[in-house]
C-alpha cells in the first residue's frame, strides 16, 4: 500500500471515529479516559521507564511504589496528562502550544536546543504548515516533523504531545473550540474528570501497538510505521465502542425496577463524566451523604458495572467495570530500544522531501472527494 493510501485509510478511520464521539459524547468521554491514560504510560514507556495504567492511577490513592523510576515515571506521566486533558488551542497560541508540551516533558540530556527560543517566526512557519494540510494527520506529520528537526529531536516525548495537540486543535475548531483551565498541583484523578480533548490520533499506542515502532517522524521508515501503528489503534477503538455501548446499557438495565428515590441512575451517568469515583466525589456531585454514596457504590458492584480499583477499606476508588479491569492489570517491564532517529540535516532533508511528495498525493486524492 503506498503511503498516501494508508494516510487516506487513516483519515476514513479517524473521521468515524470522531462522527461516533460527536453523535455520543458520553461514549467519547469514556474511551478517551482510558486512552489517554494509555497515551501518556506509553509514552513514558517510549523514553525508558515502563509504566502501566494502575500505577498511575493508584499513585494517588496508595504509597506502594517504592522504586525511584517508577515513581519518576509516574510524575512524568501525569504531566504530560495534564496536558491532553487541557489542550492549547493551537491557532488561538501557537507559542503556548509549543512551550506547554515541552514543559510537561524534560529535554534529552545534554541537549543545547531551547524550545522557547524558536520565537514568534517559527511559530507562523507552523500555522502557516497546519493550515494548508487537507487534514488532521498530514497537518500533524508536516508540523510534528518541521518541530523535529528544529530542535534537533531535543525531546521525543513533547514531540509526540505536539502531534496529538494539532490533532486536538483541528477537530474542536469544527466541534466548537473549549479553553480548559486547572491548578497545577491536580492530581490524575481530577485530571480526567476534566478531559475535554478532542483528538483521536495518539502516537503513543501506535507505536507500540503489536511491537514497538521507533518514533521516527521525519524518516520515511518512520513515518511508514507510525502509519502502521496508527491504524492498529484506530481499529481497535472502533471494535471499543460496542463494548462501552453495552456496559451503559446494561448499567442503564440495572436501575429498571428501583424505587423512585434511588440516585443509582445518576451514578451511571456521572461515571460516564467521571470514570473514577470515590465516596466523597460521589457525595459532592449527586448532593448525598458520604454513607449514601458509599451504599450507591456497594450497589454498582453488586449490579455489576462498577468494581473497586483499590485494596485498601479506606480512601477507596471505583471505576466502570471495562476500566477498573484494564486498570488491575500489571504490564511486565519492558526493555525497549534505544533506537534514536538520524540528526543529520541532511537526512532530514531527504526525509521532508520524501513526505511532501507523498502528501501531495494525498492532497489531490482528498480536494476531489
Amino acid at each position: 500500500m503506498q503511503l498516501y493510501e494508508k494516510i487516506l485509510s487513516i483519515e476514513v478511520l479517524a473521521a468515524r471515529l470522531e462522527g461516533a464521539f460527536l453523535a455520543d459524547p458520553q461514549i467519547g468521554a469514556m474511551w478517551r479516559a482510558q486512552a489517554a491514560l494509555s497515551e501518556v504510560c506509553r509514552s513514558v514507556g517510549l523514553e525508558g521507564v515502563p509504566l502501566s495504567e494502575g500505577d498511575l492511577v493508584s499513585r494517588q490513592f496508595e504509597a506502594r511504589q517504592t522504586e525511584l523510576e517508577t515513581a519518576r515515571g509516574s510524575w512524568l506521566a501525569s504531566e504530560m496528562l495534564k496536558v491532553l486533558v487541557s489542550p492549547v488551542d493551537f491557532f488561538r497560541d501557537p507559542e503556548r502550544c509549543v512551550q506547554r508540551c515541552y514543559r510537561a516533558a524534560p529535554l534529552e540530556e545534554g541537549s543545547t536546543v531551547d524550545p522557547a527560543e524558536l520565537g514568534a517566526g517559527f511559530c507562523r512557519d507552523l500555522t502557516i504548515l497546519v493550515e494548508e494540510a487537507p487534514s488532521p494527520l498530514v497537518a500533524a506529520l508536516r508540523a510534528t516533523s518541521h518541530l523535529r528537526l528544529a530542535t534537533e529531536s531535543a525531546n521525543p516525548a513533547a514531540e509526540r504531545l505536539f502531534f496529538t495537540m494539532i490533532d486536538h486543535s483541528l477537530r474542536s475548531r469544527r466541534a466548537g473550540a473549549r479553553d480548559l483551565n486547572f491548578d497545577e498541583d491536580v492530581g490524575s484523578v481530577e485530571v480526567l474528570a476534566a478531559l475535554r480533548g478532542d483528538w483521536v490520533f495518539l502516537p503513543s499506542c501506535a507505536l507500540t501497538a503489536e511491537g514497538f515502532r521507533a518514533w521516527q517522524p521525519t524518516v520515511p521508515s518512520g513515518q511508514v510505521s507510525l502509519l502502521d501503528g496508527l491504524q492498529v489503534e484506530l481499529s481497535r477503538a472502533m471494535g471499543q465502542l460496542p463494548l462501552l455501548r453495552r456496559w451503559r446499557a446494561q448499567a442503564l438495565a440495572s436501575c429498571e425496577g428501583k424505587h423512585g428515590k434511588s440516585r443509582l441512575r445518576d451514578l451511571v451517568h456521572l461515571l460516564m463524566e467521571e470514570p473514577i469515583l470515590t465516596t466523597v466525589r460521589v457525595a459532592d456531585r449527586l448532593n448525598v451523604s458520604g454513607r449514601t454514596g458509599l451504599n450507591l457504590m456497594n450497589e454498582g458492584v453488586a449490579s455489576g458495572f462498577l468494581a473497586p480499583i483499590t485494596g485498601r477499606r479506606t480512601y477507596r476508588a471505583w471505576a466502570p467495570t471495562p476500566l477498573a479491569d484494564y486498570l488491575c492489570q500489571r504490564r511486565p517491564k519492558a526493555q525497549f530500544s534505544e533506537e534514536r532517529a538520524p540528526l543529520g540535516q541532511e537526512a532530514g532533508s531527504e526525509a521532508m522531501a520524501a513526505l511532501d511528495a507523498a502528501l501531495a498525493q494525498a492532497d489531490k486524492v482528498l480536494r476531489r472527494t
